[in-house]
């Protein structure tokens, strides 16, 4: 390679990425610029932008929702190009929706790969519904504008969330608007108090202190004089039942897990309630979905699946997807065929 020779690369935005809003801020780093060259940006080869001093930069206004191709071209005092640098697929006004949980989330049950590959080559991945989901947004909406990120880390309590991971999360992905939350089985395991009906510094340590700090800290730019909003949503569903009990219906687990429901359903401040997983993954006498998970708490690749339906659902109430075909009330066999 020509160490001399003028190159340009765009180092935002990168391609397949999501913007929420109508404004498209483009940066490119040029090197080997000529006297008098200068830079140019050309948003879906129609609208053209120039700088000619680095930082090279410009910003796209009202740009409609959707995905957009932009150029930054290296060009000489005599507008000949020089060199250029493409990214695609950049998307406006969409849902960039992050993720955040524990080994649920994170999807360490998930044993079919191929649906974690997300169209538009938004997300590369092999376990968890943030794929499939992504699928379902760009489908079934008008534009293929959204992404779901995953966040999720195996045996994450609602304590770890918000004290340790929260602000790193949000500071990583500035573009979030929504976030699903997905925070519980462990704290369950942990035997973390709900902190129903509690105020104040009665909530210390408790499942429901917890949580309102995570919303919180998501809620509001300036945690904790809590007065300048983020615009980001808060949707937290509700925990799935573990299955280490010979009748999960009735297990301490469990109702513990009834007890963070309470929580998350009644007595949560500021945030907007999501999927409900304890209803559906809840067996009864009358269905048993164990064909949905990899062990006794986490869902395989179909349970990732049927999630992504479910939080779908919740992302779009008015317009809701049949869930999948599930094969109920099976059980194991030691039978040789």
């Amino acid at each position: 390679a020509n160490a001399t020779a003028p190159a340009i690369v765009i180092a935002s935005p990168v391609a397949h990425t999501v913007i929420t809003g109508s404004l498209l801020d483009v940066t490119a780093s040029a090197e080997n610029v000529p006297a008098n060259g200068y830079v140019e940006f050309i948003l879906d080869d129609a609208i053209s932008l120039t700088d000619n001093t680095p930082p090279y930069t410009q910003t796209f206004t009202a740009v409609g929702a959707g995905t957009h191709k932009v150029d930054a071209i290296l060009r000489d005092q005599a507008a000949l190009e020089l060199t250029r640098d493409t990214n695609i697929d950049i998307a406006t006004q969409g849902d960039y929706i992050v993720a955040v949980g524990d080994s649920i989330t994170n999807g360490i049950g998930d044993n079919y790969a191929t649906d974690n590959l997300a169209m538009f080559g938004r997300i590369i991945s092999f376990q968890g519904f943030e794929a499939p989901l992504t699928d379902k947004l760009n489908v079934n909406e008008a534009f293929t504008n959204n992404l779901v990120v995953n966040e999720g880390i195996g045996g994450d309590e609602s304590f770890d969330a918000a004290f340790t991971r929260i602000d790193s999360i949000l500071a990583r992905h500035p573009e979030t608007n929504r976030t699903l939350i997905l925070l519980g089985t462990n704290d369950a395991q942990a035997v973390i108090p709900p902190g129903l009906g509690c105020t104040g510094a009665a909530c210390d340590g408790t499942f429901k202190g917890n949580l309102q700090m995570l919303v919180d800290k998501i809620t509001w730019l300036d945690y904790p004089a809590n007065t300048v909003p983020s615009n980001i949503t808060p949707i937290i569903s509700l925990i799935p039942p573990a299955w280490n009990a010979t009748d999960p219906w009735i297990s301490t687990t469990n109702n513990r897990i009834r007890n963070y429901n309470t929580v998350i359903t009644t007595e949560l401040n500021g945030i907007t309630v999501g999927a409900d997983l304890f209803s559906y993954f809840m067996p009864s006498a009358t269905k048993n979905y164990v064909s949905l998970f990899a062990d006794t708490l986490h869902p395989n690749g179909l349970g990732e699946e049927v999630m992504s339906a479910l939080l779908y659902n919740t992302l779009n109430p008015a317009s809701p997807l049949p869930l999948p075909f599930v094969l109920d009330d099976l059980t194991a066999s030691t039978t040789s065929l």
